[in-house]
């Protein structure tokens, strides 16, 4: 309940405590009022006045922390030492008699008191809890977190808000049901404002950790993160497509995106692996299992436009095991009119019904000098005679034997992986 509302209690107690600028307005006249006594000279009227101030200092940061909880736990800290040092200062004194200085006193320690419950119950401040309000302001946490720069953050939030109003209008309870009540009552949930909603998702995506990890970053429960990511992820698809930077999903669909005036758009098309957790089952641990990375991951090929850099067609998802090349057939994207068609080693054999497809070559092994001599290193995989033999390997010691004499006359060098290559003299 506390935490729930504890900007209103902010709020509100920053108001009573800015109250004290009358003192630093009118002394002579609060401070009889209060204590019975007047300041008598010039010192003590500038220490009352310097008082006020700072107390009405102390107001102006607990309203200013209401709205902004970055700096709430400072804030909160220096109120609990200001008004705890005035509650004690005035139990000990002969002041406590007097009753307006008594409900002062012990008004101060009540705060106190709210302010170390808040700070010790309440989960966003003891964790590591991401917000947007303090990402804004360092850019190159935003983009590293996000994937985006401000402007850009900036740019999806009305279109993210827009979205969630159509799927879940403020009339509407969960299920979708009439509201009997406005929107709004009950505990305030963490991810209360649409910006905190789309940092949470973005976060995800970038960075896709487990949900006990969003739920440390973002003060939630691992159940809570599910539910909220089943919830919000339509949300920001919606306002993908409403901004029109969502990618084509439908391959037949894509041959009419539209075509800039010169006629032809460089597009380049690649695969792109995300790691998954390794499956139990193992027939889906060998349908996952990606031998390229290493590790169990998801599948898809996107073609992207090369001079906007922007993601123009998204296939399925396939099993990690699955050929690049085989998704892109089994797909069977069709290209817009002048498409040229950039691809690497992976989609070796795809030809596609486009303007030209280009694809990058290997680079031929260099010449190189050995020992005053120059030498040439064989291609790996090449059926050249040379071969390579490992020192103390597990091969049979008669074919080892073999193929010794069959080099006796080359010249052996050291590679890597402390192997040995066998090169032949240029001459």
């Amino acid at each position: 309940m506390l935490a729930a509302q504890i900007e209103l209690i902010l709020l509100i107690t920053g108001l009573a405590t800015a109250g004290a600028l009358v003192l630093l307005l009118a002394p002579v006249t609060m401070m009889k009022m209060l204590f019975g006594q007047a300041p008598a000279d010039a010192l003590s009227l500038l220490i009352a006045r310097h008082w006020g101030l700072l107390v009405c200092l102390v107001g102006a940061l607990l309203i200013y922390a209401a709205y902004h909880a970055e700096i709430r736990v400072p804030t909160l800290i220096v109120a609990i030492a200001e008004k705890a040092a005035f509650a004690l200062g005035v139990f000990l004194s002969p002041f406590r008699r007097r009753p307006t200085v008594l409900v002062m006193a012990l008004a101060d320690a009540g705060m106190a008191t709210m302010y170390v419950l808040d700070i010790f119950r309440n989960k966003e401040y003891v964790s590591f809890m991401i917000t947007y309000a303090e990402l804004r302001r360092d850019r190159k946490r935003l983009l590293a977190l996000t994937g985006l720069t401000l402007p850009e953050f900036e740019l999806l939030l009305p279109a993210f808000v827009r979205s969630h109003e159509r799927l879940y209008p403020p009339d509407r309870t969960m299920t979708g049901q009439p509201r009997r009540r406005s929107a709004g009552a009950g505990r305030t949930t963490v991810l209360a404002g649409p910006d905190q909603k789309l940092l949470f998702l973005l976060v995800y995506l970038k960075t896709y950790p487990l949900h006990v990890v969003m739920a440390e970053l973002f003060g939630l429960s691992p159940s809570r993160v599910n539910y909220w990511l089943h919830r919000l992820l339509p949300v920001l698809r919606d306002a993908l497509d409403d901004l029109g930077v969502l990618p084509e999903r439908d391959p037949q669909a894509f041959a009419r995106t539209a075509v800039p005036p010169q006629g032809q758009t460089r597009r380049i098309i690649d695969g792109t692996e995300r790691r998954r957790q390794r499956p139990k089952n193992p027939e889906k641990q060998r349908a996952h299992y990606s031998g390229r990375k290493k590790t169990h991951s998801d599948k898809n090929v996107v073609v992207s436009d090369a001079d906007s850099r922007r993601i123009d067609f998204l296939s399925q998802t396939y099993e990690g095991s699955v050929a690049d090349k085989a998704i892109a057939d089994q797909e069977g994207i069709a290209y817009p009119p002048g498409t040229v068609l950039y691809k690497d080693s992976a989609f070796q054999g795809y030809e596609p019904a486009v303007a030209q497809t280009c694809q990058a070559k290997k680079k031929a092994t260099r010449w190189g000098t050995h020992g005053g001599r120059e030498t040439h290193q064989p291609e790996v995989g090449a059926d050249s005679g040379a071969r390579r033999t490992f020192v103390g390997g597990g091969e049979a010691q008669p074919h080892r034997q073999r193929r010794v004499a069959e080099y006796s006359r080359r010249r052996f060098r050291f590679g890597h992986g402390g192997s040995l290559w066998v090169t032949q003299h240029s001459g």
